[in-house]
């Protein structure tokens, strides 16, 4: 059985977006637009019925796509300088661990981040609609249904648009900070550490196990929610036959 790792902290996030904290990590935006930018929820990632909506904010998309090349980027810098750690490593531990949107999604509900985010349209849903997005709110037997996060991907595309967004600001801050430090020291408080001895790795598999676990029962959760809406809808109550 792996070693459980401990929680996650909580993110902390200024009403003028200028100083984001997480435990004993806080970086001061020189440029707060790129923080508040990475909490806009792209209008593609809302629920099918929401499609359509005109963006008011531009959205944390490509912010979003600039974290997740940090990401690999920091994290395979210490895999390449780990000595006994090869290719299949890597894959174990970051392909199939914490490059999943799975796993992202689980430190994004435990950071809390859902409490900041807003939708490309301005509407500033609850954290629980980010954290549970409606399968198919209208029981529409032509929609197709959705997995919470890892599909819908509002939260883990957050938290990789707030590492981009961290990166973004020390590259044009003046003086200029050295961005990958900055980075591994958010990554560190989010307890997602690239494993450098066996201890290590035995923490990141508790993790990953973890996210792994928490995932497959929240979507088992939500789509009994949506079959017994369906059930409901067609008169079938449950145990009925």
């Amino acid at each position: 059985m792996s070693a459980q790792p401990p929680p996650a902290p909580r993110l902390s996030i200024d009403n003028t977006y200028k100083t984001l904290r997480c435990g004993a990590f806080a970086h001061e935006f020189a440029h707060p637009h790129l923080l508040m930018r990475a909490l806009v929820v792209p209008i593609a990632y809302l629920p099918s019925t929401m499609q359509g909506r005109p963006s008011t904010y531009e959205d944390g998309k490509k912010l979003a796509f600039l974290g997740d090349s940090v990401l690999k980027t920091v994290m395979a810098t210490s895999w390449a300088l780990t000595e006994g750690q090869d290719s299949l490593f890597w894959t174990t531990h970051f392909d199939n661990g914490l490059a999943k949107d799975s796993f992202l999604a689980r430190i994004g509900d435990a950071i809390k981040i859902s409490h900041y985010l807003v939708a490309a349209d301005g509407d500033r849903m609850t954290p629980d609609f980010w954290e549970n997005p409606p399968l198919n709110p209208n029981n529409n037997p032509k929609q197709k249904s959705k997995v919470v996060n890892e599909k819908n991907k509002p939260i883990p595309s957050a938290a990789e648009a707030v590492i981009g967004a961290i990166w973004s600001d020390c590259l044009m801050s003046e003086p200029k900070r050295e961005p990958a430090e900055r980075v591994k020291a958010f990554l560190w408080e989010l307890r997602m550490r690239w494993p450098r001895d066996e201890e290590g790795r035995e923490e990141l598999v508790g993790l990953i196990e973890n996210t792994e676990e928490l995932t497959k029962e929240k979507n088992e959760k939500n789509m009994g929610v949506q079959g017994a809406g369906k059930g409901k809808e067609q008169g079938v109550t449950p145990g009925g036959s």
